[in-house]
């Protein structure tokens, strides 16, 4: 979240910087210039906020996450687990990248600015003290230039120069200490350390400050000869020891103030000009407005638990027509099981688990998807009402129509939710799950077993054959009279073959019981429908089955 602010801070920074280079900088208006830069530095850093406050004032009814996709298929416990590990923090990620670097540089920015407030104490400390008109001269012992900071000049013993030029660079520093030049520095430096990757923020820096000359460099002109006074900076043009936060008058930008002070005067009609920042701004608060409305989000980036994610899969939120999407929820939904445990942290990670461990137990890769080697991402919408109760589920995301029928039957057979809360009260949610069905790529190339036709669209085909199998041997095999009469029982295994065509037939008697049983078991077989022939790959081939049979008399045929 705050990455994307400085994102968008940063995109405003530079349509107003470049609208100033364009059309303003050139001007001698150099108050309007100032209040133009200070003010569209501070109005880029609040228009990314504004629209959220304007137009989403009422308490939301509905907001909506995206989880962190579910892997299913193979090793489907460990390779989730371990992605909920990362995004809650465990594993290494390219936001914890980012705002790590960005903490690092904001860590040498800051320590840059401190170490200046660090020059003026010392200069500060051990300085002779002058009281003057409405500010104070600290007179130090190490040598520097003048300047100044807020209420104080800085001169240094060891500059020295003749009565006139000593007036003019009074008159220059006073400029800058009425006209309050070193709050806007302060404004400028606390923008360069906020975005110190960003070179507009330095930009906007280097402008105010060649603003604040361009000011006091007119300040003084009103009273001495431009002439004299251009002289005097190029004489003291070669720069000593200067703190890197101060007003001073012999700054590197000389070119260019000899040249503002020597320009003819901007025409009174020229600022109109200035409107042109009118249809920027309005452009620009109506974009984030625009954005603010479509966004989908939870706490980013970037570690946050499952119940947080920012990885949107589908874009896609349901609207009833009457509940309004929003952006933002004090306390996500959780699902249930865990709300016993005091601690939310690890609430909210037990939570995530007993998702994990219900997606994991009910769950199955439907047969003809892995047997068609289907793999990809199925995303179920679905709303967490205010009593928690799941409701809406609906496939935003589709693969295949077997995988959105099992990724639809998760959602709907979930239980209740913890619901998530705004301000206090029970909110309706809205949740992106992506499925991620993924194959073993071992399995890719094993061979698909047999089925009979009627199980093609089962979920466990498997299962569903050896159904088939025992409703046919319960209504076709028959135990014969003469092992009932020796009082034989026990087991047949026999070897099933199904050839390439499907047909079923027993190859072999693994574990004989009785001649007579063995052929009644061969008998039995001889009678089953053909299957769907195994397949390799893209072939079929022949595979074999084991089938026991077992032959039991009741109480009163024993007897």
């Amino acid at each position: 979240m705050f990455l994307t602010y400085l994102i968008k801070v940063a995109l405003c920074w530079t349509a107003f910087y470049l609208l100033y280079a364009g059309l303003f900088r050139s001007e001698t208006f150099f108050s309007a210039n100032r209040f133009y830069l200070l003010g569209s530095l501070v109005l880029g850093a609040l228009l990314p906020l504004v629209p959220e406050q304007l137009f989403f004032l009422q308490e939301p009814e509905l907001v909506s996450y995206t989880l962190q996709p579910i892997v299913v298929g193979v090793d489907q416990i460990g390779q989730a687990a371990a992605g909920f590990g990362d995004a809650a923090g465990g594993g290494f990620r390219w936001m914890q990248l980012l705002s790590t670097v960005y903490l690092l540089g904001m860590a040498v920015a800051t320590s840059r600015f401190a170490w200046g407030i660090w020059q003026l104490y010392k200069l500060r400390k051990n300085a002779a003290i002058e009281k003057a008109a409405g500010y104070t001269i600290y007179h130090t012992d190490k040598p520097h230039l003048p300047f100044s900071f807020f209420r104080g000049l800085y001169w240094s013993r060891h500059f020295q120069t003749d009565e006139v030029s000593r007036q003019n660079i009074l008159r220059h520093e006073e400029a800058h200490i009425f006209q309050w030049h070193s709050l806007d520095v302060m404004v400028a430096e606390l923008a360069a350390m906020l975005l110190w990757w960003f070179p507009i923020a330095r930009l906007y820096r280097k402008e105010i400050k060649t603003t604040h000359e361009y000011l006091a460099d007119e300040h003084v002109t009103r009273w001495f000869s431009k002439k004299e006074y251009g002289r005097l900076l190029l004489r003291q043009s070669q720069s000593g020891m200067q703190v890197a936060i101060s007003n001073a008058i012999f700054s590197s930008q000389l070119k260019r103030r000899i040249i503002m002070m020597t320009r003819t005067k901007s025409p009174r009609w020229a600022q109109l000009k200035y409107l042109a920042a009118l249809p920027l701004m309005a452009f620009l608060f109506f974009s984030f407005a625009s954005s603010g409305n479509e966004e989908t989000s939870a706490a980013s980036d970037a570690g946050t638990t499952s119940s947080d994610m920012l990885e949107a899969v589908a874009d896609t939120i349901p609207d009833d027509g009457s509940d309004p999407v929003f952006k933002v929820v004090d306390e996500p939904p959780m699902f249930s099981g865990c709300d016993q445990i005091e601690d939310e942290k690890k609430r909210r990670e037990c939570a995530d688990e007993m998702m994990l461990n219900y997606i994991f137990k009910n769950i199955k890769y439907p047969a003809d998807a892995r047997e068609k080697g289907i793999e990809g991402i199925v995303v179920v919408n679905f709303i967490v009402e205010k009593d928690g109760s799941v409701s809406a589920p609906k496939v935003v995301r589709s693969l295949h129509p077997s995988l959105d029928q099992e990724a639809l039957r998760i959602v709907e057979n979930m239980p209740d939710w913890t619901p998530g809360k705004s301000k206090g009260k029970p909110v309706r949610v809205a949740y992106n799950m992506p499925l991620k069905f993924k194959l073993d790529p071992n399995d890719k190339d094993a061979v698909i077993p047999a089925y009979f036709p009627s199980c093609a669209k089962a979920q466990d085909r498997k299962k569903c054959s050896a159904e088939v199998i025992m409703k046919h041997l319960m209504e076709n095999l028959k135990y014969p009279e003469q092992a009932k009469k020796e009082g034989i029982q026990g087991n047949v295994v026999l070897k099933l073959v199904i050839d390439k065509k499907g047909k079923v037939e027993a190859k072999e008697v693994i574990k004989s019981l009785h001649p007579a049983c063995d052929q009644a078991a061969k008998d039995a077989v001889k009678g089953l429908p053909k299957m769907v022939p195994a397949r390799k790959g893209k072939k079929t081939v022949a595979t074999e089955m084991v089938l026991p049979i077992s032959f039991r008399m009741s109480d009163d045929e024993e007897k």
